[in-house]
């Protein structure tokens, strides 16, 4: 409750979508900035971040259009999106993983290669589980895909 008093403008986005927007709808960032009375700086991108958390429980979604603005992505969107976010989760996992394999685990100290035996296990084994997600999640969309058609 306190953050929405200190930071009313994605609470103002947030009632904008619910209340004035339909799936599909496009919203330029001068259309935001008006509704949310903030600039386009740093503090606009983390009250729309702030606003989609809250509009994900309602059953909304606003997915940032490069140069243009941000969509109010449809329902059938919201598969491909998550699909989208993912794959960028299990790239990020692989860049832990490059960092870890490349780390000059002989200069560490005995307790941070401690630390470093446990966490390339760990996020290995997150890694590997997390491409074999991905890539069942893209087989299992093709396949409903087919028989949907």
């Amino acid at each position: 409750m306190l953050k929405q008093l200190l930071h009313p403008e994605y609470n103002e986005l947030v009632s904008f979508v619910v209340g004035a927007c339909t799936y599909g709808d496009i919203l330029e960032h001068s259309t935001l900035q008006d509704v949310m009375k903030i600039e386009r700086n740093q503090r606009y991108y983390q009250q729309i971040k702030n606003a989609n958390k809250i509009l994900l429980e309602k059953g909304f979604y606003l997915e940032n259009l490069p140069g243009t603005g941000y969509k109010v992505i449809t329902p059938n969107e919201f598969v491909d999106s998550s699909l989208k976010m993912f794959e960028k989760a299990s790239k990020k996992t692989q860049e832990a993983v490059e960092m870890l394999r490349f780390a000059p685990r002989h200069l560490m100290s005995q307790e941070y290669q401690d630390k470093y035996d446990y966490l390339i296990t760990k996020v290995t084994n997150a890694n590997s589980f997390l491409e074999g997600g991905v890539t069942e999640a893209k087989l299992l969309t093709k396949r409903v895909l087919k028989i949907n058609d």
